[in-house]
């Protein structure tokens, strides 16, 4: 998020007969045998798993979620956005197979792409978001493609009993704003064996609703006094530091504290010490602007600070200060003295 800020000062940026009859009736017959031998064929191939005795419940399961709305700080890092169990009133899933079979997440194609390895499942209509689930205490279930994971049906029992409490969560991929963004309710996608064999189906009862929430921020003037040539001869470190503060307002509760960047508009004469040129407008010479944290310091440029105050309500207040200084081996030259800095704000 860009503001841009301006002063005059220094300003910071902001219809059949019988043949066809018979043909078709021996057509449709045809077909329905067809079908037949195709629902005869799938039926054999998902007998080759099977809840055992072990299992009380002894059918897929539903691990239904509800969903809710969701904000997201605009510029947020990687973080996770939703969270949620659903707890199995059938403790105990036993499976067997007659030759051995890796399970794992089949996703519904029409919201999740199905990856070849890992355990996130990114969202079609929106890439920065993805979901993982997972026992509780225990590892992410992968994706059904995967060769290496932890939940294979053996020919003997296999019996997964972590309390069977299973955790959906959402996840963001930081480093860019966000849109609004809408998970619809329905299949997720299904725990399943890479023959077909459904342990459960991944359900979300209502649509997760996310929404990108920022802070209000206003153009800043700073208004950086006037000064004798004499005062810039004499002063080694420059002009004495003038405060200002880069306020935003408006700050929604799900912003929890910020991050700030500054960005020299007209040319960075040193970006380690935060000094940047006056702008074509200026007519002074030999001088520049250093812009420097509360406590005086110089401040990096195009580098993000970690704001180490508090949040004052829906509020950030952030301190900084401002001087000019000499430019060394430059003649100094009287008139206005004017420049920009954009500042970034990264919001956690």
């Amino acid at each position: 998020m860009k503001n841009t800020y301006r002063n005059m000062s220094f300003n910071i940026l902001k219809k059949p007969d019988t043949s066809r009859i018979i043909f078709l009736i021996a057509f449709r017959i045809s077909t329905f045998i067809f079908l037949l031998l195709i629902c005869g064929l799938d039926q054999a191939k998902a007998e080759n798993c099977y809840f055992t005795p072990k299992d009380i419940f002894k059918q897929m399961r539903t691990f239904t979620y509800n969903g809710n709305s969701v904000e997201v700080p605009a510029d947020s890092g990687d973080t996770e956005i939703y969270k949620s169990t659903f707890s199995s009133y059938y403790h105990q899933i036993a499976v067997a197979c007659k030759t051995m079979q890796r399970s794992g997440i089949k996703v519904n194609p029409s919201i999740s792409s199905q990856p070849s390895s890992g355990t996130e499942f990114t969202f079609i209509n929106h890439p920065n978001f993805y979901w993982k689930l997972k026992f509780e205490n225990y590892v992410y279930f992968p994706t059904i493609n995967s060769t290496d994971n932890n939940f294979n049906f053996n020919t003997l029992d296999s019996v997964f009993d972590f309390s069977n409490r299973f955790t959906l969560s959402i996840y963001k991929r930081g480093g860019s704003a966000t849109d609004a963004f809408t998970v619809p309710a329905g299949l997720l996608g299904t725990w399943a064996s890479t023959d077909g064999f459904k342990v459960a189906e991944i359900v979300l009862s209502s649509p997760i609703n996310i929404s990108t929430t920022t802070c209000e921020t206003n153009n800043i003037n700073v208004d950086m006094k006037n000064y004798n040539l004499s005062e810039l001869q004499s002063a080694s470190n420059g002009t004495k530091n003038i405060s200002f503060n880069l306020n935003l307002t408006k700050c929604p509760n799900s912003i929890k504290n910020v991050k700030y960047s500054l960005k020299a508009t007209t040319e960075a004469i040193n970006t380690e010490q935060g000094i940047v040129s006056l702008n074509n407008s200026s007519t002074a010479k030999g001088i520049a602007l250093q812009v420097k944290d509360s406590e005086g310091a110089p401040l990096k440029l195009d580098s993000y600070h970690q704001f180490t105050g508090s949040k004052n309500g829906d509020t950030f207040s952030i301190p900084l200060n401002a001087s000019y200084v000499k430019l060394p081996n430059k003649e100094l030259k009287a008139g206005t003295a004017n420049t920009e800095v954009t500042f970034l704000i990264q919001y956690l």
